[in-house]
């Protein structure tokens, strides 16, 4: 069970660094989908790229896990990237956080512990 949780832990952060990364392009360029040009340049950009291939890496390992185990066991684990989540916000993007998301992902550690728990 811990391989699975380390395994979840990875591809959450992937999947959410690829959101980091999507979301600095579009405060970098701002609306990348205003024409169809721009929506093409997107592709060349460093953040875009990097986004790209970390969404490509969450979704392998993704994949792998859904292969390998119950998709009730694996699904609610995605609940990792809120954590993630949480601490891009605080740490990259310079967001407050209220006193209701830190309680919000002390239930998600619950939750994470008892689908843990055979």
């Amino acid at each position: 069970m811990g391989k699975i949780i380390l395994q979840m832990v990875l591809m959450t952060g992937l999947l959410t660094l690829s959101q980091v990364f999507f979301k600095k392009l579009l405060i970098e360029k701002g609306n990348v989908f205003a024409s169809l040009k721009s929506f093409f340049y997107m592709f060349f950009d460093f953040y875009a790229v990097l986004a790209i291939f970390t969404m490509l890496g969450a979704m392998f390992l993704w994949t792998k896990l859904l292969v390998k185990n119950d998709f009730t066991l694996i699904y609610p684990l995605v609940s990792i990237s809120y954590i993630w989540a949480l601490i891009a916000g605080i740490y990259i993007f310079d967001e407050s956080v209220s006193i209701n998301k830190y309680v919000g992902i002390c239930f998600i550690f619950t939750g994470i512990y008892f689908l843990s728990r055979k």
